[in-house]
């Protein structure tokens, strides 16, 4: 993750399930990795499934994907 950036997840409704923003000295980012504790931003446990993201960093440019949590 580059900082500055935004991160949103979505689940695969396209329904927001978190939105993270990295400033510069963000302790959750450590050498261009986030550790996210799985949690929704109404602080409920991630269900097992596909989700989809979208990184937007300022003078880097924009990028989506999905990935899976497996339990």
């Amino acid at each position: 993750v580059p900082v500055p950036a935004t991160l949103r997840i979505f689940n695969m409704a396209g329904g927001l399930v978190d939105k993270y923003s990295f400033e510069e000295n963000d302790n959750r980012v450590t050498n261009g990795l986030f550790r996210w504790d799985v949690l929704t931003k109404d602080n409920l446990e991630l269900s097992y499934g596909v989700y989809l993201y979208h990184l937007k960093a300022p003078g880097v440019g924009e990028t989506t994907g999905k990935f899976a949590i497996i339990k």
